[in-house]
């Protein structure tokens, strides 16, 4: 959000003031074309350009709506080549000169929601039962910055909108300081900028309204706005008015940006600790994903299960299976190192074969390590259903049925579960050790809805 003393005027001319020359008076001047050019019945917030005299190449593309083939599809920074001959005159201002820029651009504060302070965090209040017959209530969103409604609060045609007018808005921040996807997020302080008029670089250590970060944002804001001034036909009649003003494109700026600041900060992290930490995510989110696959596999043999033996699947399944109790899938091969004394532990156990072992480039062998909670019982029986469950899938010749050997070599995950388990399948030396340790942890007395006891003792022989 806006801070409640954002005043686009003030704060755009003090973003001007850091500036060196000549690139100060460019964008000064850039910003008085696009006020004066505007009509006086016309909104500020989408200029008219009248007869332009310049076709700026294009940084932009349509994704919304088609474009005429021969036209370009969005304009780029003005060059310091077009700019000089018209800020030569316009550089040195006087002072009426730079009274009447500030009180145009005090125009434009009119299209730009100036938002209230910080909110305070208030005590929920007591939401009466809905009646599901009703139809839902939908506010009112009438004057609401539409770049920050919900989803359900924007019909189809404007969904498409936003999603097109904030790539166009992203992709102008990366024209704006020539950044291209994968290349080294810019940042002032960090590196030598180029000696270019039209390159704004950014200041990622600082917060979203440093005056070069609000520059930017605002270039950005304008560009778009000024090709879509040219080009309507991206955007339905009916929508412009709501969709084409700075207020919008400058909202669609400042969402953009933490993701872009995410970049830069993953790209510092990974210059400090030589991309350990990012291996070390990639890893962890590997893991979270064979979980939740394991976990669909083990749905479906908790459902044969079921069937096996006349239980209600809709009741027993949800309470046998998460996605943290299933153990996980490990591999000490990640990133292009091999582990022989982690293959070597694996063949120990007689499951794999001495080429299996040796495989260079396609080893698709994984450890599947037991929750260090879960009772070994417990354990064997959630194995063995999803092995004769897998038998079955393999059986049936399905794409993805061979997905590779799991071995258990003995070893536990410290991963504690986000649901807890039953008291009977928890592992008795876990309890007395552990256990303590988590003060917060529920313990679940008795047996799983629709589990009987002859079942549990299916699960867990020496219940």
């Amino acid at each position: 959000m806006f801070p409640q003393t954002y005043s686009p005027s003030t704060d755009f001319m003090q973003a001007l003031n850091t500036l060196p020359e000549p690139q100060r008076s460019i964008e000064m001047a850039r910003m008085l074309r696009w006020i004066s050019e505007a009509p006086r019945s016309e909104s500020v917030g989408v200029p008219h350009l009248g007869n332009a005299t310049q076709e700026p190449a294009s940084s932009l593309s349509s994704g919304f709506m088609a474009t005429p083939p021969s036209a370009p599809s969005a304009p780029c920074p003005v060059s310091s080549n077009e700019t000089t001959p018209q800020f030569d005159s316009e550089a040195s201002l006087t002072q009426p000169d730079i009274g009447d820029l500030h009180r145009r651009l005090k125009v434009v504060e009119a299209a730009v929601d100036i938002p209230p302070a910080k909110r305070q965090k208030r005590r929920t209040k007591f939401q009466a039962e809905v009646d599901p017959s009703m139809p839902p209530v939908v506010r009112s969103t009438t004057g609401a910055n539409p770049a920050v409604l919900k989803r359900h609060q924007l019909d189809a045609v404007e969904l498409d909108i936003r999603r097109y007018l904030g790539t166009q808005v992203r992709n102008q921040l990366y024209a704006g300081m020539k950044y291209k996807v994968g290349d080294k997020m810019p940042c002032l302080g960090y590196g030598s900028k180029p000696e270019d008029p039209n390159l704004l670089w950014p200041d990622w250590t600082q917060d979203i309204n440093a005056p070069p970060n609000r520059l930017l944002q605002m270039r950005a804001a304008m560009m778009v706005l000024e090709h879509e001034k040219r080009f309507p036909e991206n955007i339905p009649e009916e929508y412009r008015e709501k969709w084409l003003n700075s207020a919008v494109l400058l909202e669609l700026a400042r969402i953009s940006w933490p993701h872009l600041k995410q970049v830069w900060n993953a790209q510092r992290q990974e210059a400090l600790d030589g991309g350990a930490e990012k291996k070390k995510k990639a890893s962890a989110g590997r893991r979270s994903e064979k979980r939740r696959t394991r976990a669909s596999q083990m749905r479906s043999a908790v459902g044969d299960f079921c069937v096996e033996h006349n239980l209600d699947e809709l009741v027993v399944q949800p309470e046998l299976v998460h996605d943290d109790w299933v153990g996980e899938e490990w591999s000490c091969d990640e990133d292009g190192t091999k582990n022989s004394k982690w293959r070597d532990s694996l063949f120990a156990t007689g499951k794999l074969t001495v080429d299996e072992r040796d495989e260079e480039d396609n080893f698709a062998v994984l450890e599947i390590k037991r929750p260090e909670w879960m009772d070994l019982e417990v354990w064997n029986w959630y194995q063995s259903i999803h092995a004769k469950h897998m038998k079955k899938v393999a059986a049936n010749g399905k794409p993805g049925s061979r997905p590779g050997k799991r071995v258990d070599i003995g070893r536990t995950s410290s991963l504690l579960p986000k649901y807890e388990p039953y008291d009977f399948m928890l592992d008795d030396i876990w309890v007395k050790e552990e256990l303590p340790k988590s003060p917060d942890w529920e313990r679940r007395p008795g047996l799983p809805a629709g589990v009987p006891e002859r079942i549990a003792r299916i699960i867990k022989p020496s219940l």
